[in-house]
This record gives C-alpha cells, sequence and structure tokens, in this order.
C-alpha cells in the first residue's frame, strides 16, 4: 500500500542560523522552498539578539501556505519568545521542542536526574502547549539514547500535549536496520493507534541520511525532515533531492508518496545559477543549534 509522508524542510532555518544571508536572498529563498511542495518549514532556533530574529520576521509573509516551526529549549523565555514569532504567521504554526537525553549530553554528563530532565520537558511542552499551537518534540542524539529513556521521554511528551513526535540522530550514528527498529518500537510502544506524527531527522555523518529516513518510513515514520542544495555531506541532513530521486526510481519497492514537485526539487540543486539566491553550503547544524 502507497503511503504519503510529510516533508519538513530545515533549509531556511540553517540560512538563518548562520546569519551570512542578506534579508532579500532569505525571501526568494522562501518563495522557492514553497513551490518545492514542502509541507513545512522549520525556522530554527532564533534568539532575540540576533540578526536572524529580524530576518525571519520580514520572511514570514511569504511562508503563509505552510506549517510553519520555530525550535525552542525547555525554557520559558525561549518558548515564548517562538509562540511570538509564530503569532505573525498567518498559516499553520507548530512550536519545537527539543531536548537531548542521551548519556553524551551535557546535562547527564554533569550529572543531572533523569527524573529531572524529564520534569523539564514536561513542564517545556506543557508551556507551549499553553500558548495554543501545536507542540512538536525533538529527541536529539536518539539512536545513542538508551531504548527505555527514549519512550520515557517521547511518553511524557504526549503526556505534555505534543502531537509530533521527532527522533533526531543529529551524530549520524545510526544503521538502516537500527533506525528501522528504532521506529518500529516507537510506533508500537508510543503512537499505538493514536493521531501522533512520527518524524525523522537524520544526519549525514556516515552517509546514511536518505537510507535511515527511508528506513525510518518503513518502521512508521510519517514526516521526513530534509534540506536541500548544495550540501556539506556529511554534516548535513537528509538531502531532498537524493530523497526524491530515490522515491522516484524506487517507488515500485518503496510504496512511499508525497506532495513534492519532482521537476523543481531535482531542478533545485542547480539554483546555484540564479540570479536571486546565491546558494552557499549549510554548516553542520541540527535541531536547537
Amino acid at each position: 500500500m502507497t503511503r504519503t509522508i510529510d516533508i519538513l524542510d530545515l533549509t531556511l532555518g540553517q540560512r538563518l542560523t548562520q546569519g551570512q544571508d542578506e534579508s532579500r536572498d532569505l525571501i526568494a529563498l522562501a518563495r522557492q522552498i514553497v513551490g518545492l511542495g514542502v509541507d513545512g518549514v522549520d525556522l530554527g532556533h532564533i534568539s532575540a539578539a540576533s540578526h536572524s530574529y529580524d530576518q525571519a520576521r520580514e520572511v514570514l509573509p511569504y511562508l503563509s501556505a505552510l506549517t510553519l516551526s520555530v525550535q525552542a529549549p525547555c525554557r520559558r523565555s525561549e518558548i515564548a519568545l517562538g509562540a511570538e514569532m509564530l503569532r505573525r504567521h498567518s498559516g499553520q504554526k507548530r512550536l519545537h521542542i527539543y531536548a537531548d537525553m542521551s548519556p553524551q549530553s551535557p546535562a547527564r554528563q554533569a550529572g543531572r536526574a533523569l527524573t529531572h530532565l524529564l520534569d523539564d520537558l514536561y513542564q517545556g511542552v506543557t508551556e507551549a502547549r499553553d500558548q495554543g499551537v501545536e507542540v512538536h518534540f525533538t529527541a536529539r542524539n536518539a539512536l545513542r539514547t538508551e531504548r527505555g529513556v527514549l519512550i520515557e521521554a517521547f511518553t511524557v511528551a504526549v503526556q505534555g500535549g505534543a502531537s509530533i513526535l521527532s527522533a533526531a540522530d543529529t551524530s549520524g550514528y545510526g544503521t538502516p536496520d537500527e533506525t528501522l527498529g528504532l521506529f518500529r518500537q516507537l510506533k508500537a510502544k508510543v503512537v499505538r493507534n493514536r493521531a501522533i506524527t512520527l518524524g525523522a531527522q537524520s544526519h549525514n555523518m556516515l552517509g546514511l541520511a536518505v537510507a535511515n529516513s527511508l528506513a525510518a518510513v518503513q518502521g512508521g515514520a510519517t514526516q521526513i525532515a530534509t534540506s536541500w542544495g548544495p550540501q556539506p555531506g556529511r554534516h548535513s541532513v537528509c538531502s531532498l533531492d537524493d530523497l526524491m530521486m530515490a522515491l522516484s526510481v524506487r517507488h515500485d519497492a518503496l510504496n512511499i508518496r508525497t506532495r513534492l514537485d519532482r521537476a523543481r526539487v531535482l531542478a533545485m540543486p542547480l539554483a546555484s545559477d540564479c540570479e536571486d539566491v546565491a546558494l552557499r553550503p549549510p554548516q553542520a547544524w541540527a535541531v536547537g543549534e
């Protein structure tokens, strides 16, 4: 049976985070992204003190047709700032809360108890929910987080009001088999039959981002995070044009459908020739950075 998945694009958030673009270039980029047929755009974590905050406000009118996400850690002030940005958006809105529960996280390295981290997560998600928008929770470094801890974190996020859950392999550590197993378990133990979107954000440190994203869909994911254009290979997230090519060439085996405009997506990596936007390779970037 053919399944339809959502595409959450991170390109604009990457560029805002780098802070190297003129506003007119970001506006041109936003227009191009809308034309690709993605379902949503993530603006990343925007600080009020940074130039990116003003630039993000400038591109908002050009994204009204898409679901817009703004990231925030589990801190009240950051959540309030993200909500203020979203109130300027006329389309569907999501606050994107993130946390790292892995043994490699700074909090756990510093000796913070998991119970305290889970309490922070619950408070952060409920604070976001109380802003009157959808809540998307991403667990960073998911493939290196103990499976029981990860399941508990997602369960707490759902209890707090999150309706979109993403497992982000931000260290690019996982393999397709491991990713498939993880998402099957999340589908069975967390999502079950509830109206929860399960998303994948795969990084390319081992060159497996597309393969891991496809494995996540086979395991139950219904959203993939992507970026497009020239990328720094192993530091990038799942390449939109590579994903589109895989879905097109091997539709017989994958049975996955998106709302992407195939012709435009496959043409976009050549968009560095356009007058509107001079594409530069994004730097290494992940949810929360």
